[in-house]
């Protein structure tokens, strides 16, 4: 379920220009959309770990077609996430909300 006043540190990986000017605020970071981003479209940040988010951006740096944008120089930046009005599906009524919604889901599609 939700998380009243819930944040965490995330870290995003990308090349050095990008992240100076999203930090100069004259520039926002852009949605990923690959076919192999695991939650689909948005803008991914590993939590919690700046080195992780180094890890990726060297590595997109070694692999340039992952990126949009070629990394030539690896670069983090980190955000304070408030994850507001999120679903932890890591807690056992999150779970419940969602086999909830699934069932009503189903229900509905009965009709058809």
């Amino acid at each position: 379920m939700t998380r009243a006043s819930a944040f965490v540190l995330g870290y995003h990986g990308c090349t050095r220009a990008v992240g100076e000017k999203v930090l100069a605020g004259k520039e926002h970071l852009k949605a990923s959309e690959n076919d192999y981003d695991w939650l689909g479209t948005g803008i991914y940040f590993w939590e919690n770990s700046g080195r992780r988010a180094l890890d990726w951006a060297e590595f997109a740096k070694a692999n340039p077609k992952l990126t949009h944008t070629p990394i030539s120089d690896p670069f983090v930046i980190g955000a304070i996430i408030d994850l507001g009005n999120s679903l932890d599906l890591l807690e056992a009524e999150s779970i419940r909300t969602v086999e909830r919604g699934y069932e009503r889901f189903k229900e509905s599609c009965s009709d058809f």
